[in-house]
């Protein structure tokens, strides 16, 4: 059987504020994402307790996370469960390191793009639907937010959307309507309600006019 090994980026979270310590210095805090291996297979948890040197015996689950990010190994941190102890690794096992070194994380999409006008992403054919997603977002930041930088992290699951604005410019986040979203509420929803469609382009409006034209008469013999 084999083992099961969970490799993922967790994000460190903590409050995004700055503290005044002393006067005139500060403390920022942050977050980042660091590697994290998730390990339920319990032969191999105890192997990695044995190699640790790590005096517990009742673990279900074992993470290992990459705090330097220089790939695991010495300097790491060990979180057990369910008894949520912390272990730091001092010292890891020529054995223990040849099978974290096969560890490594790796997005299943990644894009690393200059900050310019998104058109340029249709002329990228393959992963067209992640592509959309990255323009998407970057299109709603533009219209939205006016300036630079600004950090965003965002998560789904079947029940939960986590979504994150952070280190950005307050006084510069507006929001801006699309002229769509100008039109009367009732004609809004009587274009949905009929074609499921909101067309944004033109509205036709068609108007008749009826109007009564008075002849007067005039003076006929009738013989």
């Amino acid at each position: 059987m084999r083992s099961m090994i969970v490799l993922f980026f967790i994000s460190t979270i903590f409050l995004i504020q700055t503290i005044s310590v002393h006067a005139g210095d500060e403390l920022i805090v942050n977050q980042t994402s660091v590697p994290l291996v998730t390990i339920q297979d319990g032969k191999l948890i105890k192997f990695f307790l044995d190699e640790f040197f790590i005096p517990e015996t009742l673990v279900t689950r074992m993470d290992i996370i990459d705090v330097s990010l220089n790939g695991f190994g010495e300097n790491d941190i060990v979180r057990l469960y369910p008894s949520d102890q912390i272990y730091f690794l001092q010292y890891v096992s020529d054995k223990a390191q040849a099978k974290m070194n096969q560890w490594k994380f790796t997005a299943n999409f990644q894009i690393t793009a200059q900050n310019k006008d998104i058109s340029i992403l249709e002329d990228y054919e393959n992963n067209r639907p992640a592509y959309n997603i990255f323009g998407s977002i970057l299109t709603g930041l533009n219209k939205n937010y006016k300036d630079y930088p600004i950090k965003i992290r965002f998560e789904r699951d079947t029940s939960t959307v986590i979504f994150e604005l952070w280190s950005y410019n307050e006084n510069r986040l507006m929001e801006i309507p699309d002229q769509a979203a100008r039109l009367p509420d009732k004609m809004v929803e009587y274009i949905k309600a009929e074609t499921d469609t909101v067309y944004r382009d033109c509205i036709y409006i068609y108007k008749s006019v009826h109007d009564t034209v008075f002849v007067p008469l005039t003076n006929t013999n009738v013989n």
